[in-house]
């Protein structure tokens, strides 16, 4: 799908990377329009998690009720309210911590664009 604001065309992956960052899941490709909910329940994703298991997404993925219903441990930074000028104690901790983890993900992300993993325009 081309998009107009990155003026290339796009396509969005599901990553699933463990802790340590080895990668264990990748979605099959999806137009850059789809979004992350709906990549989610495409690939039944929940399914292919154990109860009690954590997961951890960004902010606008909204699958807060899937989780739930499965007993997922659902991570999400915290972001500013725009009523909040300072996150709390506890808040800034945490995501600080996640922040370490979310590290790991970006580095694994860096492999696949270096390693050439998704590239070229798909037909």
């Amino acid at each position: 799908m081309y998009s107009h604001y990155k003026g290339r065309n796009t396509i969005k992956y599901l990553i699933s990377i463990t802790p340590s960052g080895l990668i264990t899941f990748l979605s099959k490709s999806y137009s850059g329009r789809v979004s992350e909910k709906a990549i989610f329940s495409n690939e039944n994703v929940i399914q292919k998690l154990d109860m009690n298991d954590s997961i951890m997404v960004d902010k606008d993925i909204l699958i807060e009720k899937e989780c739930n219903e499965h007993l997922i441990k659902l991570i999400r930074p915290s972001f500013l309210k725009k009523t909040y000028k300072q996150f709390s104690k506890a808040d800034a901790e945490r995501t600080t911590s996640i922040g370490r983890v979310r590290v790991d993900v970006e580095h694994a992300i860096q492999r696949i664009k270096i390693f050439k993993i998704c590239q070229g325009t798909l037909q």
